[in-house]
């Protein structure tokens, strides 16, 4: 009589995770590369939690040898190879880095150049990448023509989500990937207790609040206008509050100026996509002297803040729930409940 099914899926689960773990480790390191910030966090994140943790029997330690030019945290990971460049050279000006992106996206498919060669030299075990959108980072199609022709050819996954709980189930994923599944599930359950505090902060604050929930508009890009999407209206709702210009889980949406001012917000939050405070300040005329802006209730009434939108909301790591514990704060007022290092500020006045 043949095994249960339960049993089979058992047995080759766990032919499969023996595959994987030959093929991820050489010499016992997993040798890992990362192409996309929010992956080197998640995967930093792990090791962290394996150093915590006494060595498994069935776990080996992983390395990190390579990563993007955007993985930028924490900064003692700034001395590893560098493995892509961008094409956009523009930084500073919002429709300028729109005009390029759609020209270059018009000729290529790709707004990224990865460094092949040094890639195949570092001989890689786990390469950690991403499929989400061609234009935050390097894309899946680009890792895999690269290693293609390689002997042992390293295990590639391809993080995209778009929930809260997908950047959660990341975590799980990369760690079974890299063969730190223990130290992942540490941290995943660490993080999981932290989101549930932070949810009873939430509800805390917002049964005291006899408005309802508090109308907030998320512009994740200056020109065009752009409006957040994937997680933030989520991390939005969370905190208490309700973001009615894009539902939780859609992509990004270029909005209409009318769109915004029609919306009638509590509170604006502003935080382009790879822009620091710094670099959105300079191109912070955009909007601060248009007129639209200038007769939203929230702006009036100094409800506006500047996040740094390279390092938060916009890479979905373990940081996002600093972000959504900054929401609780200053959705509520509560600019007590903010965390210090948080990077956030006031517009500038006129």
């Amino acid at each position: 009589r043949g095994s249960p099914p339960s049993m089979a899926l058992r047995r080759g689960a766990s032919l499969i995770q023996r595959r994987l773990s030959a093929q991820a480790c050489n010499d016992h390191t997993v040798k890992v590369v990362s192409l996309l910030p929010s992956a080197t966090e998640i995967y930093i994140l792990v090791e962290e939690a394996y150093k915590e943790m006494k060595p498994m029997e069935d776990e080996k330690q992983a390395v990190l040898i390579g990563r993007s030019h955007e993985c930028d945290f924490p900064k003692y990971i700034s001395h590893l190879p560098i493995l892509t460049d961008q094409a956009i050279k523009e930084t500073t000006d919002s429709a300028a880095i729109d005009e390029q992106v759609r020209s270059t996206l018009s000729t290529s498919t790709s707004l990224y150049s990865l460094d092949a060669d040094l890639l195949r030299s570092l001989k890689p075990s786990v390469i950690l990448t991403q499929d989400l959108c061609n234009v935050c980072s390097i894309d899946l199609a680009e890792v895999e023509k690269a290693v293609a022709d390689l002997p042992d050819r390293p295990y590639i996954v391809s993080l995209n989500p778009y929930s809260l709980k997908e950047v959660m189930d990341d975590i799980r994923t990369v760690a079974k990937a890299v063969n730190m599944t223990k130290a992942g599930e540490r941290a995943y359950m660490s993080l999981e207790n932290r989101l549930g505090s932070l949810k009873q902060m939430a509800k805390e604050m917002a049964s005291s609040r006899e408005e309802g929930a508090v109308n907030v508009a998320f512009i994740e890009w200056m020109d065009p206008l752009f409006v957040g999407g994937h997680w933030t209206p989520e991390l939005i709702e969370m905190a208490g509050g309700r973001h009615p210009l894009n539902k939780a889980h859609s992509k990004s949406i270029a909005v209409e100026p009318e769109v915004i001012l029609d919306s009638d917000p509590d509170v604006v939050v502003v935080s382009p996509c790879g822009f620091d405070i710094p670099t959105t300040l300079k191109d912070w005329k955009r909007i601060q002297n248009a007129q639209w802006w200038n007769e939203l209730r929230a702006v009036r009434e100094g409800r506006v803040a500047i996040v740094d939108g390279n390092q938060h909301f916009n890479r979905p790591g373990p940081r996002l729930l600093d972000a959504l514990q900054f929401l609780i704060g200053f959705l509520h007022e509560r600019y007590d409940l903010i965390p210090a290092d948080f990077p956030w500020s006031r517009p500038p006045t006129i």
